[in-house]
């Protein structure tokens, strides 16, 4: 008898063990036979109590964003400092003939104009709000009279190399702040060392951060708006039209030399630009140009009477129509423009309501009535 409780405790200390390496488990021992032929035990361990779980924190609330009300770069609509939002910005023409590919600076615009110059061929018109932003700008070519009207509707200062005559009689008669490559020796124009393959024409740029430097430290040249100026464009957070078309991509066609293509990227909630048939690349970073914003108007480009280079006429002033596209969505528009220096006014055709461009660079094509715009549509 003694020897059989002694089993039975060793078996009892067994359970015990068992039972603490898994507190969670129920384990039942059975008919256990001594080895001694002693009647049958049953030994039951009793189950373990179910752990008491502890109440979940509350998540704490995220704090609501303090909506920004500082000054803003008034080509973007983009958070700058004070003093930068007043300046005038620097607008700067720009080569875009095949041959003198690729262009530097694009990256760094805050606003670009295309239109046409004479043989079908297109230049650029790189606004920035502050040059010192880009590096190396170029290649900057000559003057055109429309092209000025772009520059004085925004108070910018006008930079170019050479001009037409028709530019340099509106560049004196209009007494526009603007230097020239080509006339007077400015030490922020430097002809590019590794374009000797390329043309005299095609080589010349400049330092934006010179630029800058020689704007900040003129004595000639108004360096900020004047007091009694209103920025002539306005945004949104979501540029978006309230009303419009999904597009997957717009094709402006200006001739049958150039063609340009802005495909929506939803990705990046921008439009990828290209030219020519590949992407519009900037030569000093070799990314391809990126807006927020195309637009598009339709105007009437003629070639000047008796100009023996075919130069031409394009008409800024008065009001036509056009074409705006943010977010993936298009909407017809109208444009004004009450005098060569003033600014465009830009109204959504269904409504009248002025035109809220999405914060961003914004790309302007100004087209011939009689050349072809085609929207590809998409989802949005």
């Amino acid at each position: 008898m003694k020897k059989f409780l002694t089993r039975i405790g060793a078996a009892v200390a067994a359970i015990a063990v068992l039972t603490s390496c898994k507190a969670d488990s129920v384990i039942t021992f059975a008919d256990v036979t001594p080895t001694n032929g002693a009647p049958t035990a049953d030994v039951t361990a009793s189950p373990s109590p179910a752990p008491t779980e502890s109440p979940s924190p509350s998540p704490t609330p995220s704090p609501t964003p303090t909506p920004y009300d500082g000054s803003v770069n008034p080509l973007t609509g983009l958070p700058t400092d004070e003093t930068a939002a007043k300046l005038r910005p620097a607008a700067v023409m720009i080569n875009n003939i095949k041959e003198a590919l690729p262009m530097s600076g694009l990256a760094s615009a805050d606003l670009i104009f295309e239109t046409l110059a004479e043989g079908g061929v297109t230049r650029l018109l790189a606004v920035f709000q502050n040059p010192a932003n880009a590096e190396a700008v170029g290649s900057v070519r000559s003057a055109r009279h429309y092209f000025i009207d772009l520059a004085q509707g925004l108070d910018a200062v006008y930079v170019h190399a050479g001009g037409s005559p028709q530019a340099y009689t509106e560049l004196q008669n209009r007494k526009v702040d603007h230097m020239d490559g080509v006339t007077t020796v400015y030490d922020f124009f430097y002809r590019d060392k590794n374009r000797s393959s390329y043309a005299m024409e095609h080589r010349l740029f400049l330092n934006g951060a010179k630029l800058a430097e020689y704007l900040d430290a003129s004595t000639k040249i108004r360096r900020t708006h004047a007091d009694n100026y209103a920025d002539p464009l306005t945004f949104a957070d979501d540029g978006t039209p309230k009303v419009g078309t999904a597009i997957a991509s717009i094709s402006v066609t200006y001739s049958a030399y150039k063609t340009g293509v802005f495909t929506y990227d939803a990705a990046t909630s921008t439009f990828l630009v290209s030219e020519y048939g590949k992407p519009m690349t900037d030569g000093a970073s070799s990314k391809q140009l990126a807006v927020t914003n195309v637009v598009i108007l339709k105007t009437n480009i003629s070639k000047i009477a008796g100009d023996a280079y075919g130069r031409l006429n394009v008409t800024l002033t008065g009001e036509g129509e056009g074409w705006y596209a943010c977010g993936g969505v298009y909407t017809e528009i109208t444009w004004s423009k009450k005098s060569a220096t003033a600014p465009f006014i830009f109204t959504y055709k269904a409504t009248g309501e002025p035109v809220h461009f999405g914060r961003g660079v914004s790309y302007i094509n100004i087209v011939p009535k009689t050349e072809k715009v085609v929207f590809e549509q998409g989802t949005n």
